[in-house]
């Protein structure tokens, strides 16, 4: 069984790579994928500094409490 379906896939990998209607598609996904993998910005190589909450909110003031709600 698993023979019969690797001659199949196999027969439709060749018909598909005779197929120029394939090949333009193939060649416009690769040049997709190059342009995202190139157009990254390097934000992932580069270490951010971690941010802590009390920077975050250092110019807040949680002192006013308009609505009088506890929680």
């Amino acid at each position: 069984m698993i023979w019969e379906t690797l001659e199949r896939v196999n027969k439709l990998r060749k018909a598909a790579l005779e197929d120029p209607e394939f090949l333009d598609s193939a060649r416009v996904h690769e040049e997709w994928i190059l342009n995202q993998t190139n157009n990254k910005g390097g934000r992932t190589t580069e270490k951010r500094k971690e941010k802590k909450l009390s920077d975050i909110y250092e110019h807040t003031d949680f002192s006013i409490n308009p609505s009088g709600s506890k929680h």
